[in-house]
């Protein structure tokens, strides 16, 4: 068996001169002369010479002759990530041997662009680091020793994000706090198609004005087509929902219900534990054991250990039973958040209205102060709760992957210390999380580089004193 995949490597196995040219995009019959260089430590220079492809005149079609050497090129290629490479390598020129035409001819350069110092090999790598919103622009710059406008460069002219045609049918909708968001608004609207799992747009705003205003350049036909809509409980998402998507239904995201469900239940547990004394064993619990109140799945019946403030082995579930014990509306409220928890994780579809009925009158006849504004919450978003329920690709509506999209564009603002210039950002974000956008490379380069503010008038004289 051994001997098998020994004979397997050395089939699959090159020689080590061919490895070296295979590096620099190459085959070894384009190459007359390879001379590699270390200069220091970190720089390596490769100075090669190439068999010209060109035979004949592209204008006549007769023979040409060599007449010397064009400029020297030093071109960059970091496919070394631990050393800065640079090609060395001067182009030959050629002209024609008919005396009428004499069209002077220079060989075409193997390894860039017309007028580029950066290999293809090498742009080719930067375009994919581009796709990993962990990095940023500087990150990936100094990985491939290029600098970081020429990488923005790169990728304002190499990335073009599509414009929208057709909307998707199970549609997210939710938005990420920003600087960058325009028309008044603190935040960015984040588009998704749950049904593809990818991100669908990014708008600047998610006032109810821009939002109306970008689906309306889709034709109804085009709007009638979206049948699910998901969303957080910001009342302008319903209301153009409603305007925009006639024949939609929409859910509630549950993790919204539930996160306001948990702030509720926490400001109480909050408010009992600075009426206890400070120092006291219910003070403790409610300080230290907070988390086992809102959190779950957790095991309650494990060992039990030395609890040296209660002096007696205690496990979690005593613990628990400890904290339930310190208030009577904080037990109620307990129990009525783990209702509500265990509806929202397994109640079947068809059971959802009758069981959400039966959790809003258990909220109501607990009459807890504290959640007063769940109870409104239940009532105003009874019917799009219900809705989430439904299964239309066979997972509960919500906007969980939503939330790991924002997670990811976080990720992105956290790294480039935040971003001023949104049509950049946007195309970064879309390039990365979407996998219908591509890259293409031309040797035209632009910039989307946004005009900063003007500097203010100022002394250049810095003796100069005011009196």
């Amino acid at each position: 068996m051994s001997q098998r995949i020994i004979n397997r490597r050395e089939e699959c196995a090159i020689p080590i001169e061919d490895f070296i040219i295979s590096l620099f995009n190459l085959k070894k019959s384009q190459i007359r002369s390879l001379i590699i260089k270390r200069c220091d430590n970190d720089n390596i220079d490769a100075f090669i010479t190439t068999i010209p492809a060109e035979k004949e005149c592209p204008v006549c079609g007769s023979k040409i002759v060599a007449n010397g050497h064009g400029r020297a090129k030093v071109i960059t290629h970091s496919l070394l990530v631990q050393h800065k490479c640079l090609l060395h390598w001067t182009p030959q020129r050629f002209i024609c041997a008919n005396p009428e035409c004499h069209k002077s001819i220079t060989e075409q350069n193997p390894f860039t662009f017309e007028g580029f110092h950066i290999s293809y090999a090498t742009i080719r790598q930067i375009m994919l680091d581009l796709k990993k919103p962990h990095m940023s622009f500087k990150d990936i710059a100094l990985k491939n020793n290029v600098s970081v406008t020429q990488v923005m460069r790169y990728f304002d002219s190499y990335v073009h994000v599509p414009r929208p045609v057709h909307l998707p049918v199970n549609l997210g909708i939710d938005e990420i706090h920003s600087d960058m968001a325009k028309y008044g608004s603190a935040y960015l609207c984040v588009l998704v198609d749950n049904t593809e799992r990818r991100v669908f747009d990014i708008l600047p705003s998610r006032s109810k004005h821009e939002l109306k205003k970008y689906f309306e350049q889709f034709p109804p036909e085009e709007r009638n087509k979206v049948r699910y809509v998901t969303i957080d409980m910001w009342r302008s998402y319903y209301d153009v929902a409603k305007q925009m998507f006639r024949r939609c239904e929409i859910a509630v995201d549950p993790f919204h219900v539930v996160k306001h469900l948990i702030f509720a239940f926490s400001t109480l547990r909050i408010s009992t534990m600075k009426q206890v004394v400070y120092g006291s064993p219910s003070y403790y619990l409610l300080k230290k054991w907070n988390w086992l109140l809102t959190t779950n799945d957790v095991d309650l019946d494990n060992k039990k250990v030395m609890n040296h403030v209660f002096n007696r082995y205690m496990n979690r579930r005593d613990i628990l039973n400890e904290i339930l014990m310190i208030n009577d509306d904080l037990a109620i409220a307990y129990n009525l958040m783990k209702l509500y928890q265990d509806f929202n994780r397994s109640c079947p579809p068809e059971e959802a209205e009758p069981q959400m009925n039966m959790i809003i009158e258990s909220f109501a006849a607990a009459e807890i102060p504290y959640y007063k504004n769940f109870l409104t919450l239940l009532y105003d978003w009874k019917a799009e709760i219900i809705n989430s329920f439904h299964r239309p690709d066979g997972r509960k509506q919500s906007n969980s992957f939503t939330e790991n999209i924002n997670s990811q564009i976080r990720t992105y603002l956290s790294v480039t210390r935040g971003s001023s210039n949104f049509e950049r950002f946007h195309r970064r974000i879309m390039y990365c999380l979407n996998d219908n956008v591509f890259y293409s490379c031309t040797s035209f380069l632009t910039s989307l580089k946004t005009e900063g503010k003007k500097r203010g008038t100022y002394s250049t004289n810095k003796h100069t004193s005011t009196i």
